[in-house]
C-alpha cells in the first residue's frame, strides 16, 4: 500500500574534519613547544678523549651509593655504615688519604658509582646527587681552607682557586640502574 521510501545515507564531509584535527594539531605543538622546561640535572660532562687507553680503578676507590624505591640511601663500606647522612659518608670517603685501606686512597681517584631502582623517585634521585654536590663543596672549601658559605660565594663569582680545585679533584659520577 504506502511505498517505503529509502535515502542514500548523507556523506560524512571529512574535508571539515581534518581541517579541524589539523588545526588542533597545530595547537598543541605550538602549546607544547612554548612550554617552559625547568626540571632536569645539570651535569658538566668530562670531554670524550681520542686515546684508547682504560683506566684501571682500585675497588676501594670506587663508593657504591645505592639508592632503593622508597629513596633510602646505602653505601657498600662497612667503615661508612656509622654515618647517618649521605654527604658526610661522602666527604669522610673524599677525605680519607689512605688513613683506613678500605677507604678512597686520594680524592683525585674517587668514583661514585649510583645505583638507583626503577622505581626510585625522581625527587629522591635528585636529593641523592644534591647530597653528593654538598659532599664536594664541602670537601673543596676544606682544601681551600675557608668556609662553606664563602665557597659558593666564590662560584658565583668563577673564583680561579675555586676553578683549581675542581680540575684537580674531579667529581665523578658513575649512574647505574639496578636490575629488577
Amino acid at each position: 500500500m504506502f511505498k517505503k521510501h529509502t535515502h542514500a545515507p548523507m556523506p560524512f564531509p571529512l574535508g571539515a574534519i581534518a581541517d579541524i584535527v589539523f588545526l588542533l594539531l597545530l595547537f598543541f605543538i605550538l602549546c607544547s613547544s612554548l612550554q617552559e622546561h625547568t626540571e632536569g640535572v645539570a651535569l658538566t660532562l668530562p670531554q670524550a678523549s681520542n686515546s684508547k687507553k682504560k683506566t684501571i680503578v682500585k675497588r676501594n676507590n670506587i663508593l657504591t651509593i645505592t639508592i632503593d624505591p622508597q629513596g633510602n640511601h646505602q653505601t657498600d663500606k662497612k667503615n661508612l655504615k656509622k654515618f647517618s647522612c649521605l654527604s658526610q659518608k661522602i666527604y669522610i670517603f673524599l677525605d680519607n688519604y689512605g688513613k683506613d685501606p678500605t677507604l678512597a686512597m686520594a680524592p683525585q681517584a674517587v668514583y661514585l658509582l649510583v645505583q638507583y631502582h626503577s622505581k626510585t623517585l625522581y625527587q629522591d634521585y635528585l636529593s641523592a646527587l644534591d647530597k653528593i654536590q654538598k659532599a664536594y663543596a664541602k670537601f673543596y672549601a676544606k682544601k681551600l681552607g675557608i668556609s662553606y658559605q664563602q665557597l659558593h660565594q666564590k662560584q658565583q663569582n668563577m673564583d680561579q682557586d675555586v676553578q683549581k680545585i675542581h680540575q684537580s679533584v674531579p667529581m665523578r659520577i658513575i649512574l647505574l640502574p639496578t636490575k629488577e
